[in-house]
């Protein structure tokens, strides 16, 4: 009599998807021309020194701290064969950030965890950055970066061309110039002895007052949050574990943390208004900084109560970026009214049936 041998079950399961990895030599070569391509491109516009931070966060996470260290030298190294002041003084300013921001990433902490160390880690960097070059300028940082800009004029015509146009376009824009002055000015006069004359070296001036908040508001927050969120993204689009990001719809800081916040930011908007003039500036940043938290908070709101017309989440988020560019004021008071009061928790939201549908009753 023949034994009988139970055959194997078969599983049926699918196979996770496998995701196709990338090399490490490719890795590294694309995030090091990305760290070029952003570095060259701060000539034109300072947004791009926010994106330095990425490709060395992403290799950190992907590859481990040794590649990550080992590439943050080697961009710094490559940088400062193109401009060797600038490259030592952005490699040191992000030299915490980048450390913190890989460190939460690694170890999956919460998404409100990780925004808030980078931020802060943003925040202390460009702290002793400011008292650094608050010491070498002897107390007129605005005066040293004039002089700086003036000294750069005169040995490169690109960038006297440039500080020429924003200045002409400054002077446009307040209408101390007519538009028949304004292009007499840019295609005829020359760059360089406009920008030197004394009118233009007081403007050069002012403009630095006024920027150096805006500037530094931006390094940390939506610096803070592209450390954070990019390499994140790329990580998990390349198959690494990463923690799980909350959908748009349920942002929200935790209570405690938001009424902090909310205490901060009215703080801040009674100091710029009735404070005394040398708080301003403070003043100014903490308010800048709280409504950037805010106005997250107002997108999820728009997002959440967009969800019963819009099914697409990117049409959602569209819509809510175009209020951030055009109502922050109103996203913010969104996010404001929701942090404190809870309005998704209150309003119930009856979406709409489908025409012919049975009804439930």
């Amino acid at each position: 009599m023949e034994k009988y041998i139970k055959p194997p079950e078969q599983n049926t399961a699918k196979a996770p998807a496998q995701v196709k990895k990338l090399h490490w030599s490719a890795e590294c070569f694309l995030g090091l021309a990305t760290y070029i391509a952003l570095f060259y491109a701060i000539r034109y516009t300072m947004l791009t020194a926010l994106g330095l931070l990425i490709p060395c966060v992403y290799i950190c996470v992907r590859r481990g701290w040794v590649a990550g260290i080992a590439f943050y030298i080697l961009c710094g190294a490559s940088t400062y064969l193109l401009q060797p002041q600038q490259a030592i003084i952005l490699s040191a300013v992000g030299l915490l950030p980048f450390a913190v921001s890989s460190y939460v990433l690694r170890a999956k902490q919460k998404p409100f965890v990780c925004i808030m160390a980078v931020c802060g880690a943003a925040l202390a960097a460009a702290g002793c950055a400011m008292l650094v070059l608050n010491k070498i300028a002897d107390g007129n940082i605005a005066q040293y970066l004039t002089d700086l800009i003036l000294a750069k004029a005169a040995a490169d015509p690109a960038t006297a061309l440039n500080v020429s146009t924003t200045l002409i376009s400054t002077d446009l824009a307040a209408g101390n110039l007519t538009q028949e002055q304004a292009l007499e000015l840019l295609y005829l006069a020359d760059p360089l002895a406009y920008i030197q004359d004394a009118d233009s070296i007081r403007m050069i001036k002012g403009l630095i007052e006024a920027q150096i908040p805006e500037l530094l508001v931006t390094y940390i927050g939506y610096g803070g949050l592209a450390a954070f969120y990019v390499p994140w993204l790329f990580a998990r689009m390349a198959g690494q574990p990463m923690a799980r990001f909350p959908v748009p719809e349920t942002w929200i800081l935790p209570k405690q943390h938001g009424y902090y916040m909310a205490a901060t930011c009215a703080l801040g908007y009674l100091c710029m208004v009735f404070g005394d003039p040398g708080m301003v500036v403070p003043a100014q940043m903490l308010f800048s900084l709280t409504v950037i938290a805010f106005c997250m908070v107002g997108a999820s709101v728009v997002c959440f109560f967009l969800g019963a017309r819009i099914k697409d989440r990117s049409g959602r988020m569209a819509i809510a970026a175009a209020m951030y560019l055009f109502l922050p004021g109103l996203l913010a008071s969104i996010g404001i009214i929701e942090q404190l009061f809870g309005i998704r928790k209150r309003i119930v939201i009856i979406k709409p049936q489908p025409k012919g549908g049975n009804r439930q009753p």
